[in-house]
């Protein structure tokens, strides 16, 4: 019977090991997983989630100025990277950085894009440099 209770508490032991490791790897991260490729409408407030240490969200077709705010998913660690790539139709935009982004306005310029790069500090996402235009 001892015997018994003993491979019975083993086997829920080993059952609920392999579940808690099942969950923790839920998400595989770059740079063992894929980077997080984001394409976003233009909207005039836009929200975006950032749960990868490497992430890319593009905005094409830009017809106005926006704000763009993020959340920060549970989990992510500091030093995690997020690229923002925002293109515009024929008109100039203003993108105003909210919520979860400590970056001075990035100014567009019709039908040019521009990049900028951020990174993540624990607390928000924080610009590493001006934007740059790439075309």
């Amino acid at each position: 019977m001892k015997k018994l209770i003993f491979m019975l508490f083993a086997g829920l032991m080993m059952i609920l090991a392999t579940t808690k490791r099942a969950e923790a790897q839920k998400v595989i991260q770059w740079p063992y997983g894929a980077v997080d490729a984001q394409s976003n409408d233009y909207e005039a407030t836009s929200a975006v989630t950032i749960s990868n240490s490497f992430t890319i969200v593009t905005y094409a077709s830009v017809t106005g100025d926006m704000t763009v705010n993020i959340t920060i998913a549970s989990g992510l660690k500091a030093g995690a990277l997020v690229i923002f790539k925002v293109t515009p139709t024929t008109n100039g935009y203003d993108v105003t950085w909210g919520t979860g982004i400590d970056a001075p306005v990035m100014v567009g310029v019709a039908t040019k894009t521009k990049l900028l790069t951020f990174v993540y500090n624990g607390t928000n996402l924080l610009a590493l440099g001006s934007e740059v235009q790439i075309d």
